[in-house]
């Protein structure tokens, strides 16, 4: 339970139940007398049918007033309502909905009637509360009071450029990884430069990282970030992620065990087709002509080269330029 509300609509509307449930026990009991007295031939035909169309109007208006009760969302079953004793049932319509907990540290008999249980639609944790206790709502300035959610259970929107989407289909493996996974992973690899050594992509594997599969591809490209969002739904049983971050989705195209990356810095393009700069020597290189495959983080799978060959990265255009010199001069 999230709150009690004290309301006097729900307190006139738990009255109405009473009294209509009173009204149709009345007019029952008029109808079997009338039913009885009509049989010994001491009534007409008429009062009989005016009896029982009575009956039927208590019995609809009290319908009408059980719906209202409904509608507050109180649990309210006439059957039960019905085997109460009339001295107890305004006792029991004060504590509707209450729990046992609750109810017993409430005197019914100096207990107002307009109480209204606040409860959760669902398990889940209160993310936002904007009410406070003793605060008057005004009926025409309706409040969000508290924010519900179930954390348990996560949605992620990615941004996918519209180029890529070619790829990406429904059912794709996809993981994630929060911003503050990421942060620490580059906190992690400069560090990891600083000593000599060179880490490619964005290695979050000492980090959290989650996986699920693509549910949901959007049809259009959104008109601010001009990205098309893809769906995907998280278990988050274990609390390790939060609602409302941010992060780095990665979709899993293809698995390829041993394909043949190289860094992105060491791609150029001569105008015609991909090529990197392979080391031969030390001071000589040969170009090498490539084709591209996918590409993740800062490294990109490429076809034409060879495991173990040493491929220039830093200085790769200053060669690249060299080399559209020489076909100008040359005239190729």
């Amino acid at each position: 339970m999230l709150a009690i509300i004290d309301s006097s609509e729900v307190g006139q509307a738990k009255a109405d139940l009473m009294q209509s449930l009173t009204q149709v026990d009345l007019r029952r009991q008029t109808v079997e007398r009338q039913e009885a007295a009509y049989q010994r031939g001491a009534i007409t035909d008429q009062s009989l049918r005016e009896g029982r169309a009575a009956l039927s109007e208590a019995r609809i208006r009290l319908s009408s007033d059980h719906q209202r009760l409904l509608n507050f969302g109180l649990p309210v079953r006439l059957d039960d309502l019905t085997k109460v004793p009339h001295e107890q049932l305004a006792k029991q319509l004060r504590l509707l909905g209450m729990p046992e907990d609750i109810r017993k540290q409430l005197d019914t008999e100096t207990l107002t009637a307009n109480l209204l249980p606040l409860t959760a639609p669902f398990d889940g944790v209160v993310v936002q509360r904007t009410a406070a206790s003793g605060e008057i709502i005004e009926k025409n300035q309706p409040k969000i009071m508290f924010v519900l959610a179930d954390v348990r259970h996560l949605h992620v929107d990615l941004d996918v450029n519209p180029e890529d989407m070619g790829l990406v289909r429904a059912g794709l493996e996809v993981s994630f990884t929060p911003t503050y996974a990421l942060q620490k992973s580059e906190i992690r690899n400069s560090k990891s430069e600083k000593h000599g050594h060179s880490t490619y992509g964005s290695e979050t594997s000492d980090f959290i990282s989650v996986t699920a599969k693509v549910s949901h591809i959007s049809p259009e490209v959104d008109e601010k970030t001009r990205r098309v969002k893809v769906h995907a739904e998280f278990d988050n049983s274990d609390g390790r992620l939060r609602p409302n971050d941010f992060g780095m989705g990665r979709i899993l195209i293809r698995e390829e065990p041993k394909a043949m990356v190289i860094p992105s810095e060491a791609l150029q393009s001569d105008g015609s087709g991909n090529l990197v700069f392979v080391r031969t020597s030390d001071k000589s290189f040969a170009v090498r002509p490539v084709h591209t495959g996918l590409r993740e983080g800062n490294v990109i799978e490429v076809g034409g080269v060879q495991a173990g060959e040493e491929v220039v990265t830093t200085g790769s255009f200053a060669l690249l330029s060299e080399l559209l010199k020489e076909r100008i001069v040359g005239g190729d």
